[in-house]
């Protein structure tokens, strides 16, 4: 599973600069950044409990961390406006919805009802999502 580059949040602010021209205001940019931020944080750590097992089996106690750490992770992406993020980049708000947002349920869904295939779909989701912030440079 891939952790998104930290290089994420100062694009942002480059983005915050060349927004004269946006209807969307620095503050509001700003405001969306710091969902989106603490939602990455708390996928992170997530994917950090998981990576932490030193065997093919994670333990319970394990399971039930990341997937509170993944609650709290869809909880803060649902916050983000993605009008905000389409003005920001044309089409981010829909691949943030579509991508980010729907890894984050079929992951949690998948590891709630026991359905690997689910948790994969979320995971692969979240890769697309990844590979695409990659590609536009974000």
């Amino acid at each position: 599973m891939k952790k998104l580059l930290t290089f994420l949040i100062p694009i942002f602010v480059l983005f915050i600069s060349c927004n004269e021209e946006k209807k969307v205001s620095k503050e509001e940019i700003v405001k969306q950044v710091e969902f989106i931020k603490k939602s990455l944080k708390y996928n992170n750590n997530a994917i950090k409990v998981i990576n932490s097992s030193t065997s093919l089996t994670i333990k319970q106690n394990q399971m039930n961390e990341y997937t509170e750490l993944l609650k709290k992770a869809l909880n803060e992406a649902k916050k983000v406006d993605t009008s905000v993020l389409n003005e920001i980049k044309s089409g981010y708000g829909n691949i943030y919805t579509n991508k980010y947002i729907e890894s984050l349920e079929q992951q949690l869904k998948g590891y709630e009802s026991q359905n690997p295939s689910l948790a994969m779909k979320g995971q692969i989701l979240y890769d697309e999502y990844v590979d695409w912030i990659e590609k536009e440079g974000l």
